[in-house]
């Protein structure tokens, strides 16, 4: 009986101690809404218009890209690699097509003309990364993007 308040002292404890968020990726985590990306070799502003999406979860990243013109029942097409943060760089690996067909053992590498729409010219990629509340800025030397929590 005089364990009894013990016990659940403890249970209690292990229950908060294992909700604990990972900190190195928390502030990216979640999906993000691409607005505009800046291509500045080109000079110019593209609105994605919910075109465009960036998932981040621990170290995968997935990006979501939906073509302009859609037909009744048309998915977006996805791609999957990892990511890292150090300071305020967030380095991208190279993407490959997501498959939910899991035995599928081929990649399948993803098409430069969808990753161009998210500034990704070559692969491996790495962006500047500013993050101030619901927005986030990702930016190198070839585009900048702007995206904001979904």
């Amino acid at each position: 009986m005089k364990r009894t308040p013990f016990i659940i002292c403890l249970l209690t404890a292990m229950l908060f101690a294992s909700c604990e968020q990972n900190p190195r990726y928390s502030r990216l985590d979640g999906i993000w809404q691409v607005l505009t990306v800046e291509d500045k070799l080109a000079g110019t502003t593209a609105h994605a218009e919910g075109r465009l999406y960036i998932s981040f979860e621990y170290e995968l990243v997935k990006l979501t890209f939906y073509p302009e013109v859609r037909n009744e029942g048309t998915l977006g097409h996805e791609y999957v690699s990892y990511h890292s943060l150090q300071d305020n760089t967030l380095s991208l690996g190279t993407f490959y097509k997501y498959s939910y067909n899991i035995n599928k053992t081929e990649k399948e590498p993803a098409p430069q003309e969808e990753m161009s729409a998210f500034g990704i010219r070559q692969q491996p990629a790495a962006f500047g990364i500013t993050v101030k509340g619901e927005s986030m800025t990702l930016e190198n030397d070839e585009a900048r993007l702007t995206l904001r929590r979904y």
